[in-house]
């Protein structure tokens, strides 16, 4: 933890996130009070995918931000998948996990309990309408889909060199976000 209480990056994530071929992308513009944990994961060892989470000041989820890379040729036997699915099911187990999204200590999940969330988030997924979003990125509009749910709204938006943008949080700050790129993690900025 550093001094003004923001969570140090664990050095795995540390590695990854520097190892990461970017570009990423995070919030244009930040409400003030959020604060940005970093997140990233691997297959085979290298990095598929970098987020950002976005926490309120006191540590509610807002939003999530995935760029994720294109599966290597030919796919691994293990990967880690990324789908609006499962960043539906990322929203609705930050929400009710006190502390953020990167707090794993709320109360374990067994397989079946973690299959049926995965199974509730896919059927929701499956039923909601895919609707039309333009966002600025880099004063770029780039078109994408957006799918609204109850509890939160996910956006996906394509970018060059066959990256996703996955964006998913409060349907209000979905609405209004917009975009930048960063060539690197900006770790400085955040921690």
């Amino acid at each position: 933890m550093h001094r003004d209480g923001t969570p140090r990056i664990p050095d795995r994530v540390r590695r990854l996130l520097g190892e990461f071929p970017g570009p990423v992308f995070l919030a244009a513009h930040a409400d003030a009070g959020w604060r940005a944990e970093w997140g990233a994961s691997s297959t085979n060892g290298h990095p598929s995918e970098a987020h950002v989470s976005y926490l309120s000041e006191t540590g509610a989820f807002v939003l999530s931000v995935r760029t994720v890379l294109p599966e290597p040729v030919p796919p691994p036997t293990i990967r880690t998948v990324v789908t609006l699915s499962s960043a539906l099911l990322e929203v609705r187990r930050a929400a009710a996990r006190p502390g953020g999204p990167n707090k794993r200590n709320l109360h374990p999940h067994t397989k079946g309990e973690s299959r049926s969330q995965f199974e509730s988030a896919a059927r929701d997924e499956a039923a909601a309408p895919e609707l039309r979003r333009v966002i600025r990125i880099d004063e770029t509009e780039v078109a994408g889909l957006r799918k609204d749910f109850p509890d939160c709204s996910i956006a996906e938006f394509p970018w060059t060199g066959d990256i996703r943008i996955l964006c998913a949080g409060d349907t209000a700050v979905i609405d209004r976000l917009q975009l930048r790129s960063s060539p690197g993690i900006p770790v400085d900025e955040f921690g």
